[in-house]
């Protein structure tokens, strides 16, 4: 439990590191694609102020954000069921520890729909939680990530509300960042699993 949740919070930072220092520029074509983005962040971010939005913006608009989403939320799943799978875990506790780094609502819906233990999920994820929110910023502060965006990001993606939580520990700006990527990866946590399942 604790290597998984290790691997999530380097994979989505080391994401959100690499990718901020491209050039943005590819992103301003994909408009199109952004819009129902831009208003999810504004709505969200609308209250906490104009540097927060920038840093929302920063991180929603092109390839980090969505890097940084798809190998946080991916490496939370596979992380879960190909450790369970290793140990010789059978298909319906792999299904119930893939929805891990998910809000537990979201989680066990997850889970019941893919043939999981729904309640068992629930002690799953809030485990999850509990250790991200004590883990993930001496770990973050260990590898020497001190942009607030890309530890409030990481926390959201792989450790949900709590991490949220410890988040704002740190400032608005982390956590309204990770506010908006446990919103996110629960969305694309729910479109991954069964068909990461399909292969396990």
């Amino acid at each position: 439990m604790i290597a998984a949740w290790g691997i999530d919070i380097i994979l989505a930072v080391g994401v959100v590191r690499e990718n901020g220092r491209k050039d943005h520029s590819a992103a301003c074509g994909r408009q199109d694609i952004l819009d129902l983005r831009q208003h999810l962040t504004t709505d969200l971010v609308g209250s906490v102020g104009h540097d927060n939005h920038r840093a929302v913006r920063e991180i929603t608009h092109g390839l980090p954000g969505l890097a940084a989403l798809l190998v946080g939320s991916l490496t939370g799943i596979l992380s879960a069921v190909g450790l369970a799978k290793l140990f010789g875990a059978d298909r319906a506790l792999l299904a119930t520890l893939a929805p891990k780094s998910a809000t537990t609502p979201i989680a066990m819906g997850i889970a019941e729909s893919t043939g999981g233990e729904p309640s068992l999920t629930a002690v799953v994820v809030i485990l999850t939680g509990i250790l991200g929110a004590v883990l993930a910023r001496p770990l973050m502060t260990l590898l020497g990530v001190k942009d607030r965006a890309a530890r409030g990001f990481a926390l959201g993606v792989a450790c949900h509300g709590l991490g949220t939580a410890a988040a704002f520990e740190e400032g608005p700006e982390a956590g309204t960042l990770a506010g908006l990527a446990m919103g996110l990866n629960g969305f694309l946590t729910a479109l991954l699993v069964p068909l990461v399942l399909r292969f396990f």
